[in-house]
C-alpha cells in the first residue's frame, strides 16, 4: 500500500514587513502545518521571513519590492524585471518541492505568478484588497484556479470588478492565542506611556497610511478634549512605506496634545490590552485584523461602518459601529462608551466570545484547506472530461 503524501503548497509574500497581510499568513500557516500541510514560504529577508524560521518553516528568499503606477519607461520595465524574478523563483521552488499549489499573499505576487511562462501548479489568490485596481483583477482572475477573498465586501469587490470568476471562497482571517503576545500587565504599559491609572486611554493602531484614515481619530481626540481632559489617544503604528512618510509627518504635525505617537510597537497586543478602547476609523479596510485582536483580548471597539468591519462586530452587540469618515461621529461613539463601563464590558466580553467561536485560525485553516482539496478535485476532473 502506498502512503499518501502530504499537501505541498508553496506560499509567496513580497513584503518582507509584518502587517496585517503577513500576520495572517502566519497564523494560517501555523494552523495548515498542524492539519498535515507541508509549507514552503519564498519571502523577502526581513521580519516576515526570521518569524517564519522561528515556526520552523522553510524560507527560501526573494528580492522585495513595491509596484507602482508609473509612467516611466525605466521605472516599468525594472518592475517587469522583478515580475519575470519573482515567476522564476516561484516556479524553481515549486519544482525542487514538488508543490500541488502556490499560494500568492498578495495582488504583486499573484500577478507575477500569473505571467506566462512554463507551467506552474494551480495559483491561488489571497485577495486581502478592497482597493485593488479593476483592470488587474479582470486580467487576474480568469489566470488562477482559485480565490480566497478575506470578506463578503471582498467578494463583492472581485464581483464587480470580474463577474466571470469562478472558484471563490470567502474565508475570515482567524487567530491562536499564541498570535497575541502578552508581556505586560496594563499598570506596567500604562506607567510606560505616563498615563494616569484612572485617565481612560484609546489606542488607534495601524500603519500610518491615508487609507486608514488616522487624521479622524486625531480631529476625534480634539473634539472630546474638553468634556474629558484626562483622555489620552495612543496613534500605535508608523508609515511602512516611503510614499507613506508625508501622510505620518503630517499626522505628528497636526496631532492635539492629548495624542501619543508610540511608533511601530512589536507590543501592540499589550498596548490595546491596556487601553478602555480601540478606536478604528479606516474606511476601506478589507477585513481589520487589529478590530479581532482586541475583540480576542478583551478591549472594547468603535469602528467606522465600512469595508469588512461589519462583518467582524454587530453594532450594539459586540461593539460600536459609526458613520464612516465623520470624526464627530467616532468621537460620539467613544465617549458613549467611555461614559458607561457597563456598556463597555458587555460589548467587549460578547466580542471576546465571538472572536473565539467564528474567527478562530483553527476554522480559517480548516476552510482553507476545504477549499485546497476542492480546487485539487475540480483540476483531475477537468482532465478527465
Amino acid at each position: 500500500m502506498v502512503e499518501k503524501r502530504p499537501l505541498r503548497v508553496v506560499y509567496v509574500n513580497h513584503v518582507a514587513r509584518c502587517s496585517g497581510a503577513e500576520l495572517s499568513l502566519l497564523s494560517l500557516l501555523r494552523a495548515l502545518r498542524e492539519r498535515g500541510v507541508e509549507v514552503h514560504a519564498l519571502v523577502p529577508e526581513g521580519d516576515l521571513a526570521e518569524r517564519l524560521r522561528a515556526l520552523d518553516l522553510p524560507v527560501s528568499l526573494l528580492p522585495e519590492r513595491r509596484l507602482r503606477r508609473t509612467a516611466n519607461p525605466f521605472s516599468l520595465a525594472s518592475q517587469y524585471r522583478w515580475l519575470r524574478e519573482v515567476r522564476h523563483r516561484a516556479l524553481a521552488l515549486c519544482q525542487e518541492t514538488q508543490a500541488d499549489l502556490v499560494h500568492a499573499n498578495s495582488l504583486a505576487v499573484a500577478v507575477a505568478l500569473a505571467q506566462r511562462g512554463p507551467a506552474l501548479p494551480p495559483l491561488i489568490w489571497h485577495c486581502r484588497d478592497l482597493l485593488a485596481p479593476p483592470v488587474a483583477v479582470r486580467w487576474l482572475a480568469p489566470r488562477c484556479a482559485g480565490i480566497i477573498a478575506i470578506s463578503h465586501v471582498v467578494e463583492h469587490m472581485l464581483g464587480q470588478a470580474a463577474p466571470s470568476r469562478a472558484r471563490t471562497a470567502v474565508i475570515h482571517n482567524g487567530l491562536q492565542p499564541e498570535d497575541l503576545r502578552l508581556s505586560r500587565d496594563p499598570q506596567a504599559v500604562r506607567q510606560e506611556l505616563g498615563i494616569e491609572t484612572a485617565a481612560p486611554l484609546v489606542v488607534t493602531v495601524g500603519q500610518l497610511t491615508s487609507w486608514k484614515r488616522v487624521e479622524l481619530a486625531l480631529e476625534a481626540a480634539e473634539l472630546l478634549r474638553p468634556r474629558h481632559p484626562e483622555l489620552r489617544w495612543g496613534i500605535v503604528g508608523e508609515a511602512l512605506f516611503p510614499e507613506d512618510a508625508a501622510y505620518a509627518e503630517k499626522l505628528r504635525s497636526s496631532a492635539p496634545p492629548n495624542v501619543v505617537f508610540t511608533g511601530y510597537r512589536p507590543d501592540a497586543a499589550d498596548l490595546v490590552r491596556a487601553a478602555d478602547l480601540l478606536a478604528h476609523p479606516a474606511t476601506a479596510e478589507a477585513f481589520g485584523r487589529v478590530v479581532l485582536e482586541a475583540m480576542a483580548l478583551g478591549t472594547a471597539c468603535v469602528a467606522a461602518r465600512a469595508g469588512g468591519v461589519p462583518e467582524l462586530l454587530e453594532h450594539e452587540v459586540s461593539g460600536w459601529l459609526v458613520e464612516p469618515g465623520n470624526a464627530e461621529t467616532l468621537a460620539a461613539g467613544v465617549e458613549r462608551l467611555l461614559e458607561d463601563p457597563p456598556l463597555r464590558q458587555r460589548l467587549a466580553q460578547a466580542a471576546q466570545v465571538r472572536a473565539r467561536e467564528f474567527f478562530s485560525a483553527d476554522r480559517t485553516a480548516d476552510r482553507t484547506a476545504a477549499f485546497y482539496q476542492y480546487l485539487l478535485s475540480a483540476k483531475a476532473a477537468d482532465k478527465c472530461e
